[in-house]
């Protein structure tokens, strides 16, 4: 996400009430905001506005390991030399504004603390109390954006995975059949998908993994031309043949019937058009 903003006249006032440079030296007259999703994304987007802008990075305010400032990236930047200075003011080019980036739950608590904590009219003790509570937030938010940043390891740490007999129950074990660059990129939608299909037919998952496990299957689930669900939609009409359609019908189910599925397996066109 990108945000932005001009400082209003009256902030503009503040600053240099309290003994700022001139307003031709601040970096955030005009300031933006780049959210990305976790910590993991916040490199990447560095090295994309370090080769759009002439950049350097605003030390961290603090180094102690038992601050929690959780502080986002702030980078000042200029257009120097990166755009064509053609019809653009030489004081433009140099004119340095700030860019800060952000996690998704940075923003978050900066957009649901910032007017709290900066533009409240509430009396000292009351005060107190909401950078407080917003502090022990914050706390929680940088814990919680490393879990986010990288979740296989973090599940690396919860407790074992389900025995191997009980998660060939999962759809996702049977993707095991199949290379991993032939896989659905959504993996939890084939196994949603999938089971759905094995309810409606009021089937086992044992029985289409004994089905799959068959050699007679090996050829179908190499071939790229055929998906891992039309091979199970395979699987099911073998298990169920001309039964299949109506229990499908019956759960108003939607399947892909391709053209190159239908030449490998011809008594597919036996399903109704409107499944």
């Amino acid at each position: 996400m990108f945000d932005e903003r001009i400082k209003s006249l009256e902030s503009c006032l503040s600053k240099l009430e309290a003994g700022s440079p001139p307003l031709d030296s601040l970096h955030d007259l005009y300031a933006t905001t780049v959210v990305v999703p976790t910590q993991g994304e916040i490199d990447a987007a560095l090295v994309l506005l370090r080769e759009a802008f002439e950049t350097e990075t605003r030390p961290a305010r603090t180094t102690s390991a038992d601050s929690f400032l959780y502080d986002d990236v702030h980078l000042v930047a200029w257009l120097g030399d990166r755009v064509s200075p053609r019809g653009v003011h030489p004081s433009v080019l140099n004119m340095k504004f700030e860019i800060q980036v952000k996690t998704g739950l940075q923003f978050a608590w900066w957009r649901a603390t910032h007017d709290q904590i900066y533009k409240s009219p509430n009396s000292a003790s009351h005060q107190w109390a909401v950078q407080r509570a917003s502090g022990q937030a914050k706390a929680a938010l940088e814990l919680l954006d490393a879990v986010l940043s990288d979740l296989p390891r973090a599940g690396a740490l919860q407790r074992p995975a389900p025995f191997p007999d009980e998660y060939r129950n999962d759809p996702e074990y049977w993707l095991a059949l199949w290379r991993p660059a032939d896989r659905p990129i959504d993996v939890h939608r084939f196994c949603v998908t999938t089971m759905k299909w094995v309810d409606a037919c009021a089937l086992m998952p044992t029985d289409v993994l004994e089905e799959l496990e068959k050699d007679a299957y090996r050829e179908l689930i190499s071939d790229r031309s055929v998906t891992p669900s039309q091979v199970i939609l395979v699987c099911l009409h073998s298990l169920l043949g001309n039964a299949l359609a109506d229990r499908l019908q019956s759960a108003g189910i939607k399947v892909l019937v391709t053209p190159e599925l239908l030449r490998r397996f011809p008594d597919l066109e036996m399903l109704p058009r409107n499944l």
